[in-house]
């Protein structure tokens, strides 16, 4: 009898759990905020957008720029080396999305080092730039109305060009490699990427740049090659946790003066902020606090045109402590004050 009580307060546990947890997929996959508009940046000149996934509700209430996370990588579509048989639907259905609803579209991304096909690395180099053309060439046949598109991610030498090393796809020789300029490879990269896209603006795009003089400095080598080659449109800085929070504000706008001054319009491509350290939880307070102060800096700054965050609902977000949008549909803070700021400051 005791066994037989034991197993059915087990059962009743299980079930519990089991709702719990059903509850919660439920809750994060039906979220719905009750916002209604009009998007945040609706009265500027300047875009606010942010990553989408399939089916975010009333994204389009709230931004007026798209850029997918994962579905627009190499890995997410190149499933197999049978290029007919490419996974294009998830990246398609955003785009499509984006324009119904008159919202600009970046693709996300071409060339990086990372998140690449795993077979790719095992062909020679001729077979991998037939591959690299296909793919920047599918790209632009099934895209051709795109706003934007980041052609090459990550490329400073010290953080993910395909070179094989760090665990990334090694396939950089098939575009030229270092050569004569140190970014050959970037070069074809953008060479190919104006031959099959040539009516979206070709970005690059890159992590802790104006937190740091040097990588500034090491980022407009490369914009620089670009740029006199007439290869580049415009300069994506990331901007994720950590990287902004702790530096003077005074080195962000040093930095950005020195990219802006290439004469290139500057996009902040990747955006999240929460805890100024690493709290177990998410933090209201802070985020606010970094908010106020790392904001204004970007979003007033005559050189850039628009920001994409990375993600804005809880449990949705690659930075998990980063979300403007709790699961219930509220707003943290944060975005209450960015609501107000954005409508009272446009650009």
């Amino acid at each position: 009898m005791k066994q037989l009580s034991f197993i059915i307060l087990l059962l009743i546990a299980f079930n519990s759990f089991s709702q719990e947890n059903e509850k919660k997929k439920h809750s994060l996959e039906h979220y719905k905020s009750n916002y209604e508009g009009p998007a945040l940046a609706s009265n500027s000149s300047k875009f606010l957008g942010n990553l989408n996934t399939i089916n975010d509700a009333n994204y389009h209430l709230l931004w007026n720029q798209l850029t997918p996370e994962n579905e627009g990588k190499w890995v997410s579509v190149g499933t197999t080396p049978d290029s007919t048989k490419w996974n294009w639907k998830p990246v398609t259905e955003l785009y499509n999305y984006a324009k119904s609803h008159n919202l600009k579209f970046k693709f996300h991304t071409l060339i990086w080092g990372n998140q690449q096909p795993d077979w790719i690395s095992d062909l020679d180099k001729d077979e991998q730039l037939k591959y690299i053309e296909t793919w920047i060439r599918q790209v632009g046949k099934r895209f051709p109305d795109m706003e934007m598109v980041d052609v090459v991610n990550e490329a400073l030498p010290y953080h993910f060009p395909p070179n094989g090393k760090r665990e990334t796809a090694n396939y950089i020789n098939a575009l030229g490699g270092e050569g004569e300029t140190g970014y050959d490879w970037v070069i074809k990269s953008f060479e190919l990427a104006r031959k099959y896209i040539p009516n979206s603006k070709l970005l690059i795009n890159d992590f802790s740049i104006i937190n740091k003089d040097s990588a500034t400095t090491d980022y407009l080598e490369i914009i620089n090659l670009l740029n006199t080659r007439g290869l580049i449109d415009g300069i994506g800085i990331q901007a994720h946790q950590g990287e902004l929070n702790s530096v003077p504000v005074s080195t962000l706008k040093r930095n950005l003066d020195r990219l802006s001054a290439t004469g290139l319009p500057l996009y902040i491509s990747e955006m999240d902020l929460g805890n100024k350290t690493k709290l177990k939880d998410a933090n209201d307070q802070d985020q606010l606090e970094l908010y106020q102060k790392i904001f204004p800096v970007l979003w007033e700054h005559p050189g850039i045109k628009g920001i994409t965050f990375w993600g804005y609902v809880e449990g949705k977000m690659w930075k998990k402590h980063c979300y403007l949008i709790r699961r219930d549909g509220t707003w943290r803070p944060a975005m209450k004050w960015l609501e107000k700021y954005v409508s009272g400051n446009p650009q």
